[in-house]
């Protein structure tokens, strides 16, 4: 595009005067220069349309992030707590059969019960 000069009224009243962002041009400018100014409005109005929606988009995305890093966070503190507790039964079933008084005979069906509760799972995992 050929560069379009502006025009602003000279502040004595004897003129116009060149201004770089002056408000006036030349009429043979004029058409060029609404066009670009309606392209800019239509580009700015996209703009903003864009805008909105990436802010709608990250509104939906933070806050199930939000809540799924609080659902995590007591669901930890929840395994925690089992394991703890899990750690808590395993000794006292191991107290238990240490003081039991009847811990020499195998065919005892508690003994049973405990050592198969002691016994590791399948999947490898530690009590």
């Amino acid at each position: 595009m050929s560069e379009v000069k502006r025009y602003c009224i000279d502040g004595y009243g004897s003129g116009m005067c060149v201004i770089e962002e002056g408000p006036y041009v030349e009429f043979e400018d004029f058409d060029a220069e609404r066009l670009r100014a309606d392209t800019a409005v239509a580009e700015v109005a996209a703009l903003r349309e864009e805008l909105a929606d990436l802010a709608e988009l990250k509104a939906y995305v933070t806050i199930p992030l939000r809540e799924r890093c609080a659902e995590r966070k007591e669901l930890q503190q929840r395994l925690t707590a089992a394991e703890q507790r899990n750690s808590d039964l395993v000794e006292l079933l191991r107290a238990i059969k240490r003081h039991d008084p009847d811990t020499q005979c195998m065919t005892y069906p508690m003994h049973r019960r405990i050592d198969a509760a002691l016994k590791p799972t399948e999947s490898g995992a530690s009590e």
